[in-house]
């Protein structure tokens, strides 16, 4: 299947390096910014520029997260204590206080008005934007809180410097937790694909390693793969149980997690050199699989 090409944005805006984006959940914008920029750009989806958003200062923008009604954007600067949230109706940015120094991560629900943000210390502050209330919780963690993910029952999963994956409530309540090896990172929720366990999610551990661990305590597993995969570049999951995961190497790997056990179905090596990114579309008639890497 041959891509096209709708458009590009050039370095005259975002400068060289990494660029940070986020698609609103609706698929009609896209904010981006470049590496230690202070001005982020907003486009439409035919790539036509709409807005120019001058943030607080040039740090490195950590994470950019729209809530799940595509108005708000909330924006993380490395070092701050201050989440600044980008009103598309009004064109305005909200400061959002968390009195956490250094936050680390933060991340919207995909089913409710709440956005969770962590802090370099373990802290953690649930915002509700539809009361603005804000829910302040000491100690979540005991280091750093690098990731998370939100279920379609609106639970809050982290992971953090303190090999640790906890699992809590909207309200921050814990429910489940999980010790790893490794530092966690890339958890995704099973989100509909693992009927038996609503709540199951997949996360890489130290990059190599996958955990697969469930927070109603059927299935906690982590699972290593052939030495020759190498690292972990992306998961995702897809109907049935099944998770296709990507590493660097240019091997893609399909694993069930829907059984008793947890097992390689099968795999195959996509691209010579690296891989880049992972992305999967599951239809009841049709799926395809989009990676994009190097082989020569």
């Amino acid at each position: 299947m041959s891509m096209k090409k709708l458009f590009q944005v050039r370095t005259h805006l975002h400068g060289n390096g990494p660029v940070t984006f986020a698609w609103q959940p609706q698929g009609n914008y896209f904010a981006s910014i470049g590496d230690n920029q202070k001005n982020m750009y907003i486009f439409d989806r035919r790539g036509v520029q709409t807005r120019e958003v001058s943030l607080g200062s040039n740090a490195k923008v950590l994470n950019l997260g729209w809530d799940r009604d595509g108005e708000i954007l909330a924006i993380l600067q490395k070092g701050d204590s201050i989440v600044q949230l980008y009103h598309m109706a009004t064109e305005i940015i909200e400061q959002l206080e968390t009195n956490n120094k250094d936050c680390s991560w933060l991340g919207w629900s995909e089913v409710g008005p709440q956005l969770a943000v962590g802090s370099a210390r373990g802290n953690l502050v649930i915002y509700n934007k539809n009361t603005l209330k804000k829910e302040p919780i000491i100690g979540k963690h005991t280091k750093k809180i690098t990731c998370g993910a939100w279920s379609e029952s609106n639970w809050l999963a982290l992971g953090g410097e303190d090999k640790l994956v906890s699992i809590s409530t909207s309200d921050g309540d814990l429910r489940d937790q999980a010790m790893v090896k490794a530092d966690p990172s890339k958890i995704i929720f099973a989100n509909g694909c693992c009927p038996r366990a609503p709540n199951m999610f997949a996360a890489a551990v130290g990059g190599a390693k996958l955990l697969v661990h469930s927070a109603e305590g059927q299935v906690s597993v982590e699972m290593a793969f052939q030495s020759k995969y190498q690292n972990i570049r992306a998961h995702k999951w897809i109907a049935g149980g099944y998770i296709v995961v990507g590493f660097d190497t240019g091997y893609v790997v399909v694993i069930s997690a829907e059984g008793d056990q947890i097992e390689e179905l099968s795999h195959f090596r996509y691209h010579a050199k690296s891989m880049d990114m992972l992305a999967v579309h599951y239809g009841e008639k049709n799926s395809s699989l989009l990676q994009l890497g190097t082989d020569s």
